[in-house]
């Protein structure tokens, strides 16, 4: 699922999906998953992070470093990177 979530934001990117619709994807993605019963998360952890990448490329570090925190948290817990 990881894999799927990566390649189909790369493939949205470059087909020329706006960064804002990539963004409200995502944020879809993030209530989904906080919806659901889902432990993996893995996900979660892609998913923040590939907001911060948005944000990041919009210029908006303070934005983007409270996702790559995030991002980061969870996978300091997973013990993973």
């Amino acid at each position: 699922i990881e894999v799927l979530v990566r390649h189909r934001c790369e493939s949205l990117l470059s087909m020329g999906g706006s960064l804002g619709f990539v963004y409200k994807l995502l944020k879809k993605a993030e209530s989904n998953f906080e919806k659901s019963s889902s432990t993996n998360y893995h996900i979660l952890g892609l998913i923040y992070y590939r907001l911060g990448q948005i944000q990041h490329k919009q210029d908006n570090y303070s934005e983007a470093k409270l996702y790559y925190k995030k991002s980061n948290q969870i996978y300091s817990e997973l013990k993973d990177s």
